[in-house]
């Protein structure tokens, strides 16, 4: 059982359209880089240990579902995942 961590270098991936990364050991935060690829429209990474909060800044016009439950996130979700 590896832990890992997710790269700010995802943010490169301009075109990805979905990111399923539950129950795979992860830690550390979840790089602001993410929140601004607007072709994703499903992101799961529930149950890992992920910590930290999320950005204020969100640009994930796309996003249909997401799945961060059972993690160590802390502090409030941003108003623009409030209309999924």
């Amino acid at each position: 059982f590896t832990e890992a961590t997710i790269p700010s270098e995802i943010g490169n991936l301009s075109s990805l359209k979905a990111l399923c990364m539950s129950r795979n050991g992860l830690r550390g935060t979840v790089p602001s880089e993410l929140f601004g690829l607007v072709s994703l429209e499903t992101l799961y990474l529930s149950w890992n240990s992920l910590r930290g909060s999320l950005p204020l800044s969100v640009e994930l016009t796309s996003l249909r579902e997401m799945d961060l439950s059972n993690n160590k996130l802390t502090g409030t979700i941003p108003g623009a995942l409030g209309s999924l």
